[in-house]
C-alpha cells in the first residue's frame, strides 16, 4: 500500500463520516486538528519515544 492509497481511504472515510453526521458544510479544521493531536499522543504513549529517562520498553508490537 502506498501513501496515495492511504490518502484516498482517509478521504472516503471522512466523506462517509461527514455525510452520516450531516457535517458536509461544516468547517472541521479545528476538530480534525485536535483528533490528529490525540492520535499522535496515543502513538507517543505506545512507543514511549518521549520518555528518554524511562527504562520501561515500548508496548509490544501486535499484528492485526
Amino acid at each position: 500500500m502506498n501513501i496515495n492509497e492511504l490518502f484516498q481511504m482517509q478521504k472516503a472515510l471522512d466523506t462517509y463520516i461527514e455525510k452520516e453526521h450531516g457535517l458536509e458544510e461544516a468547517d472541521l479544521f479545528q476538530e480534525k486538528t485536535m483528533a490528529l493531536l490525540v492520535e499522535v499522543g496515543e502513538l507517543a504513549n505506545e512507543t514511549r519515544c518521549f520518555k528518554f529517562w524511562s527504562k520501561k520498553p515500548a508496548s509490544e508490537k501486535t499484528l492485526f
